[in-house]
């Protein structure tokens, strides 16, 4: 594992909400002193807005502005072009349907990659880890990186995408151990793949989540779902 190092240039970081995004865009703000912007890109799925409420809550207090995409189509788009689909959209909202892989792989990816160019970011940051390269072996996230970067090199875009966590060799368990070193907020995040006012607990998100923080932390400060009151009742972080 290296140590993560950021060029001194405009950079962008695709944050989704989670651990790992946030711990990203706090350690690309704390290295760049130039313009940092977070993007999150609202497909329509369950969790979506808590996840975009979390990432508005992160860049507030870090002063970091966020631009919000809201795209469910491009869901529908992606689903189309690939055999088998990743994902089902319905009338309200869209949902995994089976394990194959991030829907922000190649083609959803790329979208963000030409949006950063317009936008006048030098560098887009993704913060999937080498956990995820795990989880998803059939898929190469080097080989993502190399196809975006490609496309955007003959459309005669001047930005630079890459994946630093797994560049630098950094699990989901590493992600966390850095961000309790750096003092980072961590807690301000959502991993839960539904969409209630607390995290369910049960999900396979919610579930890796604890494991993670009982390895790193020694304890989960997330509050999870306990009663029908818990999910009546708000609790986001202020």
């Amino acid at each position: 594992m290296s140590k993560l190092i950021f060029e001194n240039e405009d950079s962008l970081v695709l944050l989704s909400g989670g651990i790992d995004s946030s711990t990203l865009l706090q350690e690309v703000n704390k290295q760049v002193n130039k313009k940092v912007s977070a993007i999150f890109l609202d497909l329509g799925q369950e969790p979506a807005f808590r996840q975009k409420t979390y990432a508005q809550r992160l860049c507030h207090r870090l002063n970091v502005p966020l631009h919000i995409i809201d795209a469910p189509k491009i869901v529908d788009i992606y689903a189309i072009a690939t055999e088998p689909p990743h994902i089902m959209q319905t009338e309200t909202s869209s949902r995994l349907v089976e394990d194959k892989g991030p829907a922000s792989s190649e083609g959803i990816t790329a979208f963000v990659a030409f949006t950063a160019q317009w936008l006048g970011y030098k560098k887009l940051y993704h913060g999937l880890t080498t956990s995820d390269e795990n989880r998803w072996p059939h898929l190469s996230m080097r080989e993502i990186s190399d196809a975006v970067n490609n496309l955007l090199k003959v459309s005669g875009c001047t930005t630079e995408f890459s994946f630093p966590f797994i560049e630098a060799g950094f699990d989901n368990d590493a992600v966390i151990e850095h961000a309790k070193n750096s003092k980072f907020n961590y807690e301000m995040t959502w991993s839960c793949l539904w969409g209630n006012r607390y995290h369910c607990g049960e999900c396979s998100s919610c579930k890796k989540r604890k494991s993670v923080f009982s390895k790193t932390v020694g304890s989960d400060p997330t509050h999870y779902a306990t009663s029908a009151v818990d999910v009546q009742t708000d609790h986001i972080p202020q």
